[in-house]
């Protein structure tokens, strides 16, 4: 639970470094700080999917998942971690892109 947060943290940080650059006229450094937001955002998600597919079982067993529902459980769990990438880099797009509304002129 604390991860998401903690990533949209990274997010918004990287956010008012990119807005800087803009208002500054640094085209170049606000586009690095841009792919490199993106680029952790994807890389980031990928990692949790794999460590969400391989320990969801275990995470459960140690939680004390009833055995009657702990295929279905890991089930799910393994789908929910398999949506990180997407989840984590439709947050990073939204945070860049939805807030600011660039003009494209620029």
């Amino acid at each position: 639970m604390c991860l998401p947060i903690f990533f949209i943290g990274v997010s918004l940080g990287a956010n008012v470094l990119a807005a800087r650059f803009y208002a500054a006229g640094k085209d170049k450094e606000m586009s690095e700080t841009v792919h490199t937001a993106i680029t952790l955002a994807l890389v980031s998600g990928v990692v949790m999917a794999v460590v969400g597919l391989v320990f969801s079982r275990w995470a459960l067993e140690i939680m004390g998942t009833p055995a009657d529902v702990i295929d279905q459980s890991t089930l799910y769990m393994r789908i929910y971690f398999l949506g990180m990438p997407f989840l984590w880099f439709i947050t990073m797009e939204l945070l860049f892109f939805v807030q600011w509304e660039i003009p494209s002129g620029r």
